[in-house]
């Protein structure tokens, strides 16, 4: 199978092709006038590729795993702390995200508590204009804007 039938049929990038190739990982490949012949065991290799980059691994982390992987002797357990890194790493974000989430549940409560008109409905209007603030800029300078802009508001509708 050639590089471009590879990414057809298997949905891979070419770049990701040319850089299993690059590596010099692809022992099976065979060139063929001129053109890289993919076999069974290389899309096996390639699929693992995906899968590394998929759970976010960088290219050098890629091929630093992959060698490992295709070395003679015991390398599960270097293999095992690159995966448990990884891993520790996307849960320390989900975390950060949940705390994201916790405090954002927390200014849309105060703004529905605070943002009922006399009648006891909720001002609509104001209260997507915060959240849109709160949206606009994720960055630790854009938060404080938008929790200064939710407070005030909070501040002057009590």
């Amino acid at each position: 199978m050639t590089i471009d039938e590879a990414s057809t049929r298997y949905n891979i990038p070419l770049d990701i092709l040319r850089e299993y190739e690059g590596w010099g990982l692809c022992n099976a490949v065979k060139k063929v006038m001129g053109a890289w012949q993919y076999d069974d065991q290389d899309m096996e290799r390639l699929s693992m590729i995906m899968t590394l980059h998929d759970i976010g691994f960088s290219n050098n982390e890629v091929e630093h795993y992959m060698r490992l992987l295709l070395e003679d002797g015991n390398t599960e357990a270097q293999r095992l702390e690159m995966l448990n890194k990884k891993r520790s790493t996307a849960l320390d974000e989900i975390h950060f995200k949940e705390m994201q989430l916790d405090r954002l549940d927390y200014l849309r409560h105060k703004i529905q508590a605070s943002g009922r008109n006399k009648g006891g409905e909720i001002n609509y209007e104001k209260f997507d204009y915060v959240l849109h603030m709160v949206g606009k800029d994720q960055s630790n300078g854009g938060r404080r804007t938008a929790e200064k802009e939710i407070f005030g508001w909070i501040q002057k509708t009590n």
